[in-house]
Formats: structure tokens, sequence, C-alpha cells
């Protein structure tokens, strides 16, 4: 899990960054996970390797800002996508996300792209190393 969660994305900055580097404009956007403000047993590798994408997005906006590339992350809550049915159609879950989440329900896989083309625009040239809660304040509920 760490080597795909991590190691795929930072082998890949490494990849594109020269070549942004010599436009003098880039913009790279990692995913993280709510999961690193809201632990749970059992998912540690999972945490751990989002946590790392977080501090990476970090060092890497650093590195490479006076070059014109930033670098931010994107940090998404509960989203019903394929790879979470079971937990979306689970009622137990469902429960969980409905009583702590703002929102009081999953994300649609829709609602993360305004985000991704947002941190991509020159409207967030000056955004760098952030990491963009889109959780449906799931992160601030109690």
């Amino acid at each position: 899990m760490l080597s795909t969660n991590v190691g795929g994305p930072f082998y890949l900055s490494k990849l594109a960054a020269p070549i942004m580097i010599r436009n003098g404009y880039g913009r790279i956007i990692m995913l993280s996970s709510a999961s690193t403000r809201r632990m749970r047993a059992g998912d540690a590798a999972y945490i751990a390797s989002k946590g790392a994408i977080e501090t990476l997005t970090r060092a890497l906006a650093c590195e490479w800002g006076r070059q014109g590339v930033t670098c931010n992350a994107i940090s998404p809550g509960p989203f019903a996508t394929e790879t979470n049915a079971a937990m979306v159609s689970d009622p137990v879950v469902g429960k969980i996300i409905s009583e702590t989440s703002p929102l009081g329900r999953w994300a649609e896989p829709r609602e993360i792209g305004g985000a991704c083309v947002f941190l991509a625009s020159p409207a967030a040239s000056y955004i760098n190393g952030v990491i963009l809660p889109v959780d449906g304040g799931i992160s601030i509920g109690s």
C-alpha cells in the first residue's frame, strides 16, 4: 500500500516536474484522505500512506514553487465509489456517515472534479502546499 499510494505519486511527480520547470509552469495535485484526520483501527497502512502524501505535497511545494510548479492535495471524505460499494450499502456504515458528516451523506464521484479543476487553474496560482478537504465537513464534524 505504501509503495502504491506514496511511491507512485512520488515517482510520477519526479518525472513530470522537469518538464513543468522547463515551461515555468505546472500543477501537481495529489490525493490524500480525510482518514488522516479521523483515524480508525485496522487501517494503519492506508492512513499512514495518505499522511505521507500530505507531507510529500508540502515538501514538493517548497522544492518546486519558485520554479512555477505548485503542489497541492485534495483530501476526500466518504465518496460513493465502486471501491466503496460494500460500505455504501452497509446500513451500519451508512448510519455512521450520516451521523458524522455535517452533510449527512456520501459524496458522489462528480463532486471532486471542481476542486481538481480549481487547483489546476490560474485562479489557484498562489495556492501551494495546501491540503484541500473535499469531505462534506466530516473533518470538522463531531
